[in-house]
């Protein structure tokens, strides 16, 4: 149940975040440093731990107690976990992913969230707190996460929490307009011009010409 649960907030993540919105360009691998202790960790999909014990633990939406996997079981990118390094320990972040993450919050909950790149800092937006884990201080209030870092998020309300990268790359949402519509007098009509000649014969011929033209007109 709980793997499963772990495969729906994936899945929820990849369509929210991963498909709406630019990836950042793609960066080297890159690894970060924990204190012993436990450590509010996240990263990029793909992100593995060294120097880790026991196991890893998250809290996602609509869960009621925490989720456990294996410490030696790749992260999910924007998730956040909680992991034990009993002499300190690293992370080597994956190095590819969506720049923007939304993470589903239920009403009155909260759910873990993680930095999912490797380079630069993320905000977390859309959730009314959002609390940080330093070790040996406990917890801080704090929106902006480094690569490696995971913190709470809180709504009182049902709604999503937004992980954006500082630098990501964004688009207009407004595409451009359409064409501008040619002028009705550009697209009068015309009748061709009849030079009249000299003369009775050439006179009665363009008469007879231009009510042609007339009853073609109306």
């Amino acid at each position: 149940m709980r793997r499963a649960s772990l495969f729906s907030a994936a899945l929820v993540l990849a369509l929210i975040g991963g498909a709406a919105q630019p990836g950042r360009p793609l960066a080297s691998a890159v690894t970060v440093n924990y204190p012993a202790g436990w450590n509010l960790i996240g990263g990029p999909a793909g992100t593995t731990l060294s120097g880790a014990y026991g196991k890893l633990y998250t809290f996602g939406f609509k869960d009621t107690q925490y989720e456990s996997i294996s410490s030696e079981t790749a992260l999910t990118g924007g998730l956040g976990y909680w992991a034990y390094f009993p002499s300190g320990g690293s992370a080597t972040l994956g190095a590819s992913g969506p720049c923007v993450i939304a993470v589903p919050i239920g009403a009155g909950e909260w759910v873990m969230v993680g930095h999912p790149w490797a380079t630069g800092t993320a905000t977390v937006r859309g959730a009314e707190r959002v609390l940080k884990y330093q070790p040996g201080s406990g917890y801080v209030a704090g929106v902006t996460l480094r690569p490696g870092e995971a913190a709470w998020a809180y709504s009182t309300v049902a709604t999503s929490a937004a992980v954006v990268v500082d630098d990501c790359p964004t688009i207009n949402s407004v595409p451009p307009s359409p064409p501008v519509a040619p002028s009705s007098s550009r697209l009068r009509w015309k009748s061709p011009t009849v030079a009249l000649r000299s003369g009775p014969q050439s006179w009665e011929k363009e008469t007879v010409l231009g009510r042609a033209f007339r009853s073609i007109i109306g």
